[in-house]
């Protein structure tokens, strides 16, 4: 294979995997639920009734200010175990 194709087929399988079908309407009874607010700095204020959903509510500010990085690492780690796989 050449490693041409190689990145763009590592974008490819990640899309895919990104955009899967499944259920994600399914909601549980045990959901964390918060209440997020951006000031206009851009600095989130998280509201909950519990400390798991106040860490959700962190994990989604997080997750919304560093995207571009979590996509990044996640390529990167797929990149990684693809090569790591293909030497065995």
């Amino acid at each position: 294979m050449s490693l041409r194709i190689l990145p763009l087929i590592l974008v490819l399988v990640a899309l895919v995997t990104a955009c899967s079908s499944g259920n994600n309407n399914r909601r549980e009874a045990n959901a964390f639920s918060a209440t997020l607010h951006r000031t206009e700095g851009g600095f989130p204020h998280i509201v909950a009734n519990d400390f798991g959903s106040l860490g959700f509510g962190t994990g989604y500010a997080a997750a919304q200010d560093n995207f571009c990085i979590l996509a990044l690492n996640v390529l990167r780690l797929r990149v990684l175990a693809a090569l790591t796989a293909a030497r065995f």
